[in-house]
């Protein structure tokens, strides 16, 4: 299992991995619609921002998952927090991993960047366990609780 920094040939098979990721969060039950220029606009951004760190997981040169995260500084002061922005590994490559690896890569990133607070924050309802198992190996703890109100409830 390899893992490299993202590349603009990267952006087709990100499109087509990025609505399964929809169809696996809550987004789509909660009527947000999937936007393919919003995802290129998104793709775009990742790779362009200067204290960003967006990776591709490969097996055998398969990508087979993707983290898109960023370091910024806290409203209030000049420390930095690490903040994953989107993880996602392909159904046939979970189990394994892959999903680890990307974690593990981002946090000891995040660390070299003088990161004070790492954050992940996932989406994807139906995997919520596993993250949290995976968090746990890497020595993080659940912090906080979200609150959300939607327009239609």
């Amino acid at each position: 299992m390899d893992w490299r920094f993202f590349e603009e040939k990267d952006l087709f098979w990100i499109l087509k991995v990025s609505k399964d990721m929809y169809k696996e969060s809550y987004l789509e039950e909660k009527g947000v619609e999937f936007n393919e220029d919003k995802v290129i606009q998104y793709f775009n951004f990742a790779v362009k921002k200067p204290d960003g760190f967006a990776i591709i997981a490969e097996d055998n040169d398969k990508p087979v998952g993707f983290l898109i995260s960023d370091i910024a500084e806290y409203g209030v002061g000049h420390q930095k927090i690490a903040r994953n922005l989107e993880l996602y590994v392909v159904p046939e490559a979970r189990g394994g991993t892959v999903g680890l690896m990307m974690m593990r890569n981002f946090i000891k990133w995040a660390e070299m960047n003088d990161a004070t607070e790492i954050v992940f924050a996932p989406t994807a309802n139906k995997q919520l366990n596993k993250f949290d198992a995976f968090a746990k190996r890497l020595g993080m703890k659940a912090t906080a609780k979200v609150y959300k109100r939607f327009k239609h409830e």
